[in-house]
């Protein structure tokens, strides 16, 4: 019979964090994008230019720690909490003892719903969600995670920043442990390309995405992974384009040779988009920073996975 071993405490909690972290970023996320779209009506209705999409970018604030009232309000209330069974007194009673702090009672219109919010995280995660520290660095945790992030979130770009980078109201919102994340969405020209897949037996799909200029070949890997619930590797995906953009979709694919009358695109292509906005370029990212020669790509690709 297998042994189980010991629970690793620590990474149940970096587990939960980023759970909670991804929930709460979802959410924002819906709220920004519904605001847009609700500004938006209007200008879509008058605008002439095809294959426009939203794109969101992130930039996701971390906090090393509280801020001073705030450190103040959480040691009241870990005291209070150990001195009353373990329980938190009603609000009016809260409010008035730390009313009585100097540090804290310049910040009262802020301490309320702080104090609310920590209440909440208390009767879900215990006492220790009163700790002024995290367990373990959230910075590298979220590093460490941030391709999980992007397929998730469906995000373009994503940045880690310190919390003492931004300001004062998004410093008020991001504790320990509760990471803030500000969300950009940006409405950008874009191709839609039909991506084919003729391996003979294998459960994959034609699909069909959006392409923006400045993409990578990365970018377009985790749309289609996205889309196509059969492949999950990333490094396994491979794109060709047709030698001829018009008559490549014409010729019958050949089973014993599928890539007849293909070019695979290099791992560092970038894609922009043709002026006519009907189709893409492909350009290779060169060693020296610049770019290769563009080649017309047309609106179809063909992907292996």
């Amino acid at each position: 019979w297998p042994e189980v071993g010991d629970v690793d405490d620590l990474k149940l909690a970096e587990s939960q964090y980023l759970r909670d972290a991804c929930h709460d970023f979802h959410t924002r996320i819906e709220g920004v994008i519904s605001a847009k779209n609700k500004k938006g009506k209007a200008a879509a209705a008058a605008s002439s230019l095809p294959g426009m999409k939203y794109c969101v970018n992130a930039s996701i604030y971390v906090s090393k720690e509280y801020l001073p009232w705030q450190q103040g309000v959480l040691k009241t209330m870990r005291e209070v909490y150990e001195q009353g069974d373990k329980s938190f007194p009603d609000n009016k009673t809260m409010l008035g003892k730390l009313g009585t702090i100097p540090d804290i009672k310049k910040y009262m219109k802020k301490v309320m719903p702080f104090v609310q919010y920590m209440k909440e995280q208390t009767a879900q995660h215990g006492v220790s969600a009163l700790n002024l520290s995290t367990a373990f660095d959230e910075v590298p945790l979220l590093q460490q995670n941030l391709a999980y992030l992007k397929k998730t979130l469906e995000l373009e770009d994503v940045q880690i920043l310190d919390s003492s980078s931004a300001d004062a109201k998004v410093q008020d919102q991001c504790y320990p442990g509760q990471p803030h994340g500000t969300f950009r969405v940006e409405e950008k020209p874009h191709v839609v390309v039909t991506f084919l897949n003729r391996q003979p037996g294998k459960p994959h799909f034609t699909v069909r995405l959006p392409v923006f200029g400045g993409d990578s070949i990365m970018s377009i890997c985790r749309r289609v992974l996205k889309q196509d619930g059969f492949a999950n590797d990333v490094q396994l995906l491979t794109f060709w384009r047709f030698t001829d953009p018009v008559s490549g979709m014409r010729v019958i694919p050949s089973v014993t040779e599928p890539h007849t009358n293909q070019t695979q695109l290099p791992a560092k292509a970038v894609f922009s988009l043709t002026d006519d906005r009907a189709g893409i370029m492909c350009q290779e990212s060169l060693v020296d920073g610049g770019l290769g020669d563009a080649v017309v790509v047309g609106d179809h690709l063909v992907y292996v996975a």
